[in-house]
């Protein structure tokens, strides 16, 4: 496994090589752990059915399990799942980054392609931070990622992989590169949203308080 240090201060020059050698490991089915607000993540390229399962048999996850999508900004959510509204763009753009995951239904005429299922019919997003993941997301796409879960202080808790050090090698060997972050990680909880056509559905309050999405959006609805 390589790992990639991240300098604030590295040029614009260097962050693009950079971007395009992650990239290009992502392109070839490679997996990636990079960091998202809460820890490390397994990260594969989106449209990888082939990645995103390698990253369910690691972690035993079912394979039907649809994984969170990282974006750089929302006209890639649009990419797959068509125009957003002016509210909704609002909302996504004055949370992001931020705690907030957005659901909105995949564009039908990208589910399936000669009776293979390609995408899900609703996909999860949320938009990356950390600046080395944005420019790839750029660059490939939409990114698929699950969260590194490991021991705790207990045997019975689990928690986010907060620093590549404790990174177990069983888990190292399936990994093609490691992009260190500046550990810090955020303990917010997630907002859920859902964006059905033109309407904003609450799901889930977290750190972003109904009220603000109703400041945003005053005919969201809460569901149920």
């Amino acid at each position: 496994m390589l790992t990639i240090p991240f300098d604030g201060s590295m040029s614009a020059q260097s962050r693009k090589k950079v971007v395009k050698q992650i990239a290009s490991a992502l392109q070839e089915d490679a997996l990636v752990i990079a960091p998202v607000s809460l820890g490390y993540a397994f990260m594969a390229n989106g449209r990888s059915e082939f990645a995103m399962n390698r990253i369910r048999q690691i972690k035993g996850i079912e394979p039907e399990t649809s994984l969170v999508r990282l974006v750089a900004n929302y006209e890639q959510v649009e990419s797959l799942c068509g125009a957003l509204t002016s509210e909704q763009i609002r909302l996504l753009t004055r949370h992001w980054p931020g705690p907030l995951i957005a659901e909105r239904e995949t564009l039908l005429h990208l589910r399936f392609s000669f009776g293979s299922r390609k995408l899900p019919d609703t996909i999860f997003f949320t938009q990356a931070a950390h600046r080395l993941v944005a420019g790839v997301c750029k660059e490939v796409g939409p990114l698929a990622f699950s969260p590194v879960m490991v021991e705790g202080d207990s045997p019975e808790e689990r928690k986010v992989l907060s620093d590549l050090k404790d990174l177990p090698e069983s888990i190292a060997e399936n990994i093609h590169l490691a992009i260190e972050a500046e550990n810090a990680w955020t303990t917010a909880k997630s907002t859920l949203i859902s964006l059905p056509g033109v309407e904003v559905v609450i799901i889930k309050i977290g750190e972003i308080s109904q009220e603000a999405i109703l400041e945003i959006v005053p005919r969201a609805q809460i569901k149920s």
